[in-house]
């Protein structure tokens, strides 16, 4: 039964992990690697470049992710993991509607805009799978699915989501009868309407 409960969490490991990892692909790192039944508490996430040659990336560097949590050392990089060692592909919003993934230019492009140029680092704004999901779709999600903190990190984004726009939002012309009012007349008025 114990080998049996092995082959059902495996089986379908290997399917996800043992496909060759393209430019852009979102790979994940976890603590859980030598468990692959285990749930991770996080992951880290980069963007797999491969031998793709890029200004600042070195020839045996294939990654480019988020480094470090202070603003002291928190850095857009690029980097190199063990290829051999097979790492989950987590691509996971290439089939959600209104999401695109971009193309190698769009991809390639947001590298470059990156490298160097990491935001303040925030758990909940801007970390690794912020990141990666910026460069492979060109807006930022961080759900940590098949995590622990996922169940947090889920409906944050979704309720993130409601007040992301891709299109710019359109300003409202101020009306020819506006009359501007000060702060002393509204605080009066609220007063005045609470007593009586």
């Amino acid at each position: 039964m114990k080998n049996l409960i092995w082959i059902a969490c495996f089986i379908p490991l290997l399917i996800i992990i043992n496909a060759e990892y393209k430019f852009g692909d979102i790979i994940a790192f976890s603590n859980t690697r030598d468990c692959p039944c285990k749930k991770p508490f996080v992951e880290h996430y980069a963007i797999y470049v491969g031998n793709e040659p890029i200004d600042g990336k070195k020839p045996d560097e294939n990654i480019f992710h988020r480094t470090g949590q202070s603003k002291d050392d928190a850095n857009c990089i690029f980097g190199k993991f063990d290829d051999t060692k097979p790492r989950p592909v987590k691509n996971y919003l290439d089939d959600k509607k209104g999401i695109t993934v971009g193309n190698h230019a769009e991809i390639l492009s947001r590298i470059k805009e990156k490298h160097n140029n990491c935001e303040d680092y925030n758990s909940f704004t801007d970390n690794c799978e912020h990141l990666a999901t910026y460069v492979r779709y060109g807006e930022k999600h961080s759900q940590q699915r098949g995590t622990h903190s996922g169940a947090v990190m889920r409906p944050l984004d979704f309720v993130c989501s409601l007040f992301r726009s891709s299109e710019p939002t359109e300003e409202l012309p101020i009306p020819e009868d506006y009359e501007v009012v000060s702060c002393d007349e509204i605080c009066k008025h609220e007063a005045d309407r609470k007593s009586g």
